[in-house]
């Protein structure tokens, strides 16, 4: 009985984890960062869904894209980047994926917060 309840708990604590990855993963915390700031306020811009849309592609789907390709081509070996000598490439690219999201968030007179938001996103990626 107690191993019943034990292997219960311990399955209910696996949910809960994974539960939890997924909701605070970086990808969802990002985009609903970039929405708060792009929808949460007084005047929307009138190409907001295109800024919006624009976070997305650099700051989710390009990176996850790339991710995936450099697994099936053999570059990386899990999709974590798990071993230190295979993360520079992708670590490179999500730098250049962010650089060039800012200049297009900059080029589409995006919100000072949400440009700022994807240079931070360049900034602390270098620093790592």
């Amino acid at each position: 009985v107690t191993f019943r309840i034990y292997k219960n708990l311990r399955f209910q604590r696996e949910k809960l984890a994974l539960f939890t990855s997924i909701i605070f993963n970086p990808m969802i915390i990002s985009l609903g960062a970039f929405g708060i700031l792009i929808f949460n306020r007084p005047h929307i811009s009138e190409n907001a869904n295109v800024i919006f849309f624009s976070c997305f592609i650099f700051s989710n789907l390009i990176p996850v894209l790339t991710v995936l390709i450099l697994k099936k081509t053999g570059r990386i070996s899990d999709l974590d980047a798990s071993r230190k000598e295979q993360r520079f490439m992708p670590l490179f690219l999500g730098i250049v994926y962010s650089g060039i999201g800012f200049l297009v968030l900059n080029s589409l007179d995006a919100g000072n917060l949400t440009q700022g938001l994807m240079f931070c996103y360049m900034i602390n990626t270098i620093i790592i």
